[in-house]
């Protein structure tokens, strides 16, 4: 199936190449920004616009730089897309005296959100992963930190990239953007966007 690329604009704009035609379009407003008072870089986007892909019924996986960007980025969507809990993995993740990171995410999936970082000990991401892969998952969006693209092993019908630069202001190489990018399943019509 056809994978479609595109850049999410600041005023909420879609510009992509269409895999039908691989001519450029644009939508002038494919979401509505979202200000709001103390928000962080880009969720102003991020919450309409995973909003409206998960209300279309994709699964979606939003890469952030850095682990506590995909920490704050998955508890601002839990509270914001209003979606139910994901209490089959509540039920399933280990017990016992959980990490901060454990914590946060018990948190983020009580909004039906999942994460994916270094933090999470093995068994913690691999339940994340194995739950989102499932049909009628209790997970349709998981946030996860760049470095860990090639540790995630799932598909997902829409890939949200949020910045394009590792911490220090490193641009990521072609092969890494490609790794990223290599989350949206071929077997569905997918999408990447990038904000």
């Amino acid at each position: 199936m056809p994978l479609d690329e595109g850049i999410l604009r600041s005023d909420g704009g879609l510009r992509y190449l269409s895999s039908d035609t691989g001519e450029e379009s644009v939508i002038n407003s494919f979401i509505r920004p979202e200000l709001r008072k103390g928000s962080s870089k880009y969720q102003y986007l991020i919450i309409p616009l995973v909003r409206k892909l998960v209300g279309e019924g994709m699964s979606v996986i939003v890469f952030r730089e850095t682990k506590g960007e995909a920490r704050w980025c998955a508890r601002y969507l839990a509270e914001s897309l209003g979606l139910p809990p994901a209490q089959a993995v509540l039920n399933e993740l280990p017990s016992g005296d959980p990490s901060l990171a454990s914590q946060q995410l018990r948190e983020a999936l009580r909004g039906g959100v999942g994460f994916h970082i270094a933090d999470l000990d093995p068994e913690e991401r691999h339940l994340i992963e194995e739950h989102f892969r499932r049909p009628a998952s209790p997970i349709s969006v998981i946030v996860a930190t760049t470095t860990q693209a090639m540790g995630v092993n799932t598909p997902a019908e829409a890939v949200v990239i949020a910045g394009l630069e590792h911490p220090g202001q490193i641009p990521y190489t072609i092969a890494e953007y490609k790794s990223i990018a290599g989350r949206a399943d071929s077997a569905f019509r997918a999408r990447v966007l990038h904000i």
